[in-house]
């Protein structure tokens, strides 16, 4: 069981490759805030699309 210890209390004190865990957690943060702006946008932009396309249904072509 000490040899676990040991490797732990290595492990925690070895700073090899936190910089690039701490880029994946940012990077991972920022993708998920892009994803939840986009689907919170995407709902209403879908309404106004729907409506906009009822209003120019709705409209009878004339020619000239």
């Amino acid at each position: 069981m000490s040899n676990m210890f040991k490797l732990l209390k290595n492990f925690r004190k070895n700073s090899n490759g936190n910089v690039t865990i701490d880029w994946i957690v940012l990077s991972a943060g920022i993708v998920s805030l892009g994803l939840t702006v986009g689907v919170s946008i995407s709902t209403p932009a879908n309404g106004v699309a729907d409506d906009i396309n009822t209003a120019m249904v709705a409209i009878e072509p004339t020619s000239y």
